[in-house]
């Protein structure tokens, strides 16, 4: 008796005669939400208050970058409306931008910075 629902049990895969160990790329899938959570996280706390100055890295042709400097206006679910505070013009997800302009972007694009 005990052979036969053993043989169930094994069969139906509702028991196991060893620890279940968990798959290695659920485990790696499961700690990369978890820092993309906690990323987004702090990104809210830090730059998610109105009249934080903010810096965001722009890269552009061939490993040139530059940073383009704002003050936060309002922040909205994950996201942050930014005053540009640069003089020369520049382009952001394909919008040719000055200072002065408002635009709207993921407040995890952006970081506190002194200015």
């Amino acid at each position: 008796m005990r052979v036969m629902i053993l043989g169930i049990c094994v069969a139906l895969a509702g028991c196991s005669l060893w620890p279940q160990h968990p798959d290695e790329s659920a485990v790696a899938r499961l700690e990369k939400e978890r820092l993309k959570d906690r990323r987004q996280f702090i990104a809210e706390a830090e730059v998610g208050k109105p009249g934080i100055s903010v810096c965001r890295e722009l890269k552009y042709g061939i490993g040139e970058s530059r940073w383009i400097h704002g003050k936060v206006m309002r922040a909205q679910g994950g996201r942050i409306q930014v005053r540009i505070e640069e003089s020369a013009p520049f382009s952001l997800n394909g919008k040719d931008l000055s200072g002065g302009e408002l635009i709207w972007d993921d407040d995890a694009n952006w970081v506190a910075c002194l200015r």
